[in-house]
C-alpha cells in the first residue's frame, strides 16, 4: 500500500486534503505535519509516494528540500505544493512539484490535484509489464525482458540492472521504485539488492550469500529480508528432486 502526509500549519486544510484522499487514493496517511525537521524526517525514513507540502514557511525554500530529498534517497516522492500566493507558483512547478495548490483550497482543486496524481501513478505503471520493462531517461526508452535480468542494485539515487549477457543498464530511479512492481519472482534480498529467483543456484544461510547459474558473483543477503530468502529456499527445495545426502 502506497502513502502520502501533509505538511500544513492550518490543520483544516490538512484535515480537507486527508478527507478528499481517502475517497480517491487506496493509501495511508502518515499525518500532519507543521515543521521542516519532522516533516523530512518522516520523508525519509518512511518514503511516501505523496506529500502536500506547505512552502510559505519563513526558513523554507524548495532547494533546500529538494537538496535534502536528492542527496538521501527520496527523490521518488511526488510534491504538492500549498501557499496563500502565486508568488512561488512558477519556481514550484519548474522544480517538479506536480501540482500547485492555491490557499485557501477549494475541494474541487484538491480534487484536481489528487486525480493527476493518480494519473501519473497510473500512466507510469503502465511501463511495466509482466515480461517487459520500459526504463525511460529523457526522450531515450530502453525495454528489458525480465527474464533477462538477473539482479538489481542500488547504487546512490539510480539502479543498475544486471543481465545475463554482461550487459549493466542503468535507471534514474531509487531501487525501492522497482521493488513492488517487477513480478513476484524478484525478492528483495538486501537493502542494496533485488534479485531474480529464477536464476539463484545456491544459497549459503551460514554466509548469508546468494549464488547464481549464470554468473561468478555471489551477492549477500541480510537479516531484514532472511524471511523472504527462507521462502525462497523453501520453494526451490519443494520443487526439486529429492535430495541425496
Amino acid at each position: 500500500m502506497g502513502s502520502y502526509l501533509t505538511v500544513e500549519q492550518h490543520q483544516p486544510t490538512a484535515e480537507l486534503i486527508a478527507h478528499n484522499a481517502a475517497g480517491i487514493l487506496d493509501y495511508n496517511y502518515l499525518g500532519n505535519y507543521t515543521n521542516y525537521d519532522a516533516a523530512v524526517c518522516t520523508i525519509l525514513k518512511q518514503k511516501p509516494d505523496l506529500v502536500f507540502y506547505n512552502i510559505d514557511g519563513p526558513d523554507f525554500t524548495i532547494d533546500t528540500l529538494l537538496g535534502d530529498l536528492n542527496q538521501f534517497g527520496a527523490n521518488d516522492v511526488k510534491l504538492i505544493a500549498l501557499s496563500d500566493s502565486n508568488e512561488k507558483a512558477i519556481q514550484a512547478l519548474n522544480n517538479d512539484f506536480l501540482y500547485y495548490l492555491l490557499k485557501p483550497a477549494k475541494e474541487l482543486d484538491i480534487l484536481k490535484a489528487l486525480l493527476k496524481f493518480k494519473h501519473r501513478k497510473e500512466a507510469d505503471s503502465q511501463l511495466f509489464r509482466q515480461n517487459c520493462i520500459c526504463l525511460k531517461s529523457y526522450k531515450d526508452y530502453h525495454y528489458l525482458n525480465t527474464s533477462e535480468i538477473i539482479y538489481l542494485k542500488a547504487d546512490n539515487n539510480t539502479t543498475d540492472f544486471h543481465l545475463n549477457d554482461g550487459r549493466v543498464i542503468t535507471a534514474f530511479k531509487t531501487l525501492k521504485t522497482f521493488e513492488d512492481l517487477l513480478p513476484t519472482h524478484f525478492i528483495r534480498s538486501h537493502k542494496s539488492y533485488i534479485i531474480n529467483s529464477l536464476f539463484v543456484s545456491k544459497i549459503s544461510f551460514g554466509k548469508l550469500t546468494c549464488y547464481f547459474n549464470c554468473i561468478s558473483t555471489a551477492l549477500p543477503f541480510s537479516n531484514t529480508y532472511l524471511k523472504s530468502i527462507k521462502n525462497l529456499n523453501a520453494k526451490l527445495f519443494q520443487n526439486a528432486l529429492p535430495s541425496v545426502c
